[in-house]
């Protein structure tokens, strides 16, 4: 069915037939021609036929400007350039490859990582960890200059009481630019300061003697508490590492998984394999 439509909308657009003949060639450049037959596979699944009508046209259209230039490089590129054939086969299987191992390790890979490996890796890889940039935990609040109640948020915000930051929390839902408030999670000290401009010139002195700070400018008034804080090149706390470590144990399971599978692949073949170069 889907076919079908293409074949008539493209017709219809082109003025050929679906069907004897042409009918099914979309495109000719120079002695190389591009069947429907050959896009039709490249179809994404899932497309409606006018999305795959349209697909199939900007298919059509980089093709052409492909072989113009094709055609220009077979006449003006010397013999040795123009031999892409060995390249090809090296990049199919070569990819190929990749592709088989790639779902292979997805299949056998145990995606399970435990916290107690995370802390291991961490332990036993420090060196690895380390900060390049600030990083603090942080809660702030940016409210325009005309919102009434900000004498209210100048206690609640550095109190630190569960109930004060209850009705903090309650108040910037309503009337707040923007707020943020995390204890746990660690963000980069330079996005802060994307929200809230604070000029710092030694951002190791901020930090160190900065704990709750309020300030304005023309439009906004700006409230920062900083929970705490990691300098540029220290350990970078677990917490900020965790779901780097994680990526990493999982990369290692499954470089061992493939070392594995190529060896018993290779020992399977043993009698298959004939190598005629010399060692």
């Amino acid at each position: 069915m889907k076919k079908w439509f293409i074949l008539i909308a493209l017709a219809s657009c082109s003025g050929g037939k679906p069907n004897g003949g042409d009918g099914d060639l979309l495109a000719e450049v120079y002695d190389k021609q591009l069947t429907l037959e050959q896009v039709l596979p490249l179809i994404p699944e899932g497309l409606n036929p006018e999305d795959s009508t349209e697909f199939v046209k900007q298919f059509v259209d980089g093709w052409i400007r492909d072989m113009v230039i094709v055609h220009q490089a077979e006449e003006n590129l010397p013999e040795e350039t123009r031999n892409v054939e060995a390249r090809l086969e090296n990049y199919k299987r070569s990819l190929l490859v990749y592709e088989y191992e790639k779902e292979f390790a997805r299949q056998k890979l145990d995606t399970l990582v435990s916290e107690e490996e995370i802390e291991k890796h961490y332990k036993e890889n420090q060196d690895e960890f380390k900060l390049a940039d600030y990083i603090v935990k942080v809660l702030y609040v940016k409210l325009d200059k005309t919102v009434k109640g900000r004498e209210k948020v100048e206690k609640w915000y550095k109190s630190g009481n569960e109930k004060d930051i209850a009705d903090l929390e309650k108040f910037c839902a309503e009337n707040a630019v923007s707020f943020y408030n995390d204890q746990e999670s660690w963000i980069y000290f330079s996005d802060l300061l994307k929200e809230v401009p604070i000029k710092v010139e030694d951002k190791t002195s901020f930090l160190k003697s900065t704990k709750n700070i309020s300030f304005e400018d023309e439009e906004f008034v700006y409230f920062l508490t900083i929970y705490d804080y990691s300098l540029k090149d220290e350990v970078s706390p677990i917490s900020f590492e965790r779901d780097n470590i994680k990526a990493r144990i999982l990369n290692a399971r499954t470089t061992e998984i493939v070392r594995k599978m190529r060896i018993e692949l290779l020992n399977a073949a043993q009698t298959e394999i004939k190598n005629y170069v010399e060692k």
